[in-house]
């Protein structure tokens, strides 16, 4: 899309900030390789905003650098008081010189550990960059700020200097085609999650003076054709985050382990974990009977729950390949849940989730089986006599209980799910 629009009009990108998901490691790593993606697509500036403000200051100035140079903010501060990044940017746009600046709110910084940056009071971190880029003889300023609409008037009361404000918070996927005015400064803010670009078109006197301006948006939908150099960025970050699997199993952002990240379903080999299956059937979570599987490491004396005699039978897929090597790094795989019956699920998720969503296969790493063990519908007698043995299931009797456990009697519902999908889970659904 911008490659597109560089060829009618001389553009500025910018991004108001709040670009990583979370502070996590995860978190950090993804970040590093969304500012490779911005730099690749030629942003002039980009914000540090109030996800970013939660990192320690030493990796946002190794983001810095590794952005060439783009972050900015005018009020991230380390422990000594010093900005973190360049406070300003100044790009000439034909005639027109342009300074972007960019803030993280006061109004809602969030709480910090000691080694965490400070958010200072954005007003006079402005006023000092006003005055530089009144000795830069700029004509235009650009404001970006992640923060909310509030604290903008109230900085504009302050360093009224500021020509135009790209807001980054206090919204929820809004999307608003046109400038709001305040006084002079017009504001525009378009919605998060990276799914819409929006433009404003600005048409100037050589003196700076607006002669005319036009403000919309886009949606990053399927109809936008895909860029090669970012298709091949995407692979290589997805290759790196599938090698690094084990840094990440025991982070809050855990991609491994979220069932909402369908984008990344190719990165999931063997063991995929429980939230994966529920994600599509989410009606067998409601059975006493599974369920009593499911409290299975619960029922364990707590010196028994890192026992080796006793795990096998009270997780899913201990000691084997993407299966639970710690309790309490890979809490998505204790208890005895579908895979420990039916088998590692990762390919099974992975089929379904592309035909649900209608992935495109040319952005997908190619299909893994570390654990080389069948999944199967249907689960055979032995599977279950593993762990129901005389001597822990003296009473267990196959025929008996493998009725309890049968699929077939649990309405499932599928969430969701696109035509061709349902008639592919159908099957797994009568399991």
């Amino acid at each position: 899309m911008l490659a597109q629009e560089k060829e009618k009009y001389p553009l500025l990108i910018v991004d108001a900030g709040s670009f990583v998901p979370d502070s996590s490691r995860y978190g950090r790593f993804a970040g590093g390789w969304i500012l490779k993606a911005c730099l690749a697509m030629g942003y002039h500036a980009i914000n540090i905003g109030m996800q970013e403000a939660r990192v320690p200051v030493t990796q946002l100035r190794e983001w810095s650098e590794l952005s060439g140079n783009i972050l900015i903010s005018a009020n991230v501060r380390d422990s000594e008081g010093m900005p973190v990044t360049r406070t300003y940017i100044i790009h000439d746009i034909g005639e027109i010189r342009v300074g972007i600046t960019g803030i993280a709110g006061a109004l809602v910084q969030p709480a910090g550990a000691a080694e965490l940056p400070n958010i200072v009071v954005p007003v006079e971190p402005l006023k000092e960059v006003m005055e530089e880029f009144k000795r830069n003889r700029v004509d235009f300023v650009v404001l970006l700020a992640d923060t909310i609409e509030d604290e903008i008037k109230a900085i504009l009361k302050e360093v009224p200097e500021i020509d135009f404000v790209v807001q980054g918070q206090g919204f929820t996927r809004i999307q608003r085609a046109a400038a709001t005015l305040v006084g002079e400064t017009r504001i525009v803010r378009i919605g998060d999650q990276g799914k819409v670009i929006g433009w404003t078109r600005f048409d100037f006197e050589p003196d700076g003076t607006i002669l005319g301006e036009e403000s919309s948006f886009t949606a990053l939908d399927p109809s936008v054709a895909y860029n090669p150099d970012i298709e091949k960025l995407l692979l290589e970050f997805k290759t790196e985050l599938k090698a690094r699997r084990d840094d990440f199993m025991g982070d809050p952002g855990n991609p491994f382990q979220r069932p909402a990240t369908y984008e990344l379903v190719d990165i999931l080999s063997g063991f995929a974990g429980q939230n994966h299956c529920l994600s599509c059937h989410p009606g067998f979570s409601l059975d006493e009977d599974i369920v009593g599987h499911g409290g299975a490491w619960l029922k364990l004396s707590e010196e028994n729950r890192t026992n080796p005699a006793c795990l096998p039978c009270h997780t899913t897929g201990y000691g084997l390949a993407t299966g639970l090597q710690d309790v309490y790094r890979d809490n998505h795989l204790i208890n005895v849940t579908c895979e420990a019956c039916h088998g590692p699920g990762a390919l099974h998720v992975r089929e379904q989730t592309i035909l649900r969503y209608h992935l495109d296969e040319s952005f997908l790493l190619p299909p893994e089986d570390p654990v080389n063990l069948p999944f199967r519908k249907e689960v055979p007698m032995e599977v279950c006599l593993k762990c129901h043995t005389k001597e822990w299931s003296p009473n267990f009797d196959y025929k008996t209980w493998v009725t309890r456990v049968n699929h077939s009697s649990i309405k499932n519902i599928s969430q969701g799910s696109a035509t061709e999908a349902g008639n592919a889970s159908e099957e797994s659904s009568s399991q």
